[in-house]
């Protein structure tokens, strides 16, 4: 699959750009960049929490977790063939 560099392609924010590849439009899109890692920390802080001695662990690790989980990376879609390409997100964008 080839990558390219929404840099070197003088993507602009304000404009939609079009596949490299098959010319269509393509969409503004985000993904998660740690899966499900984010859950699966909040729920064992949570469990720990359960403790006072785990609560120790637990409270910084669930605001690990929140923060994790948080975490999105920007992408350009293609609507016909699916190539991606990285975008910055906005500090205002949500995920």
């Amino acid at each position: 699959m080839f990558k390219i560099d929404a840099e070197k392609a003088s993507i602009s924010t304000k404009e939609v750009p079009n596949c490299g590849l098959c010319g269509s439009v393509m969409k503004k899109s985000k993904e998660a960049k740690s899966g499900g890692m984010g859950c699966l920390l909040l729920i064992i802080g949570v469990l720990l929490c359960l403790t006072l001695y785990g609560a120790i662990i637990g409270i910084p690790l669930i605001i690990y977790a929140l923060h994790l989980g948080s975490k999105r990376r920007g992408l350009w879609v293609c609507t016909k063939c699916g190539h991606q390409v990285e975008r910055k997100i906005k500090w205002n964008e949500w995920g």
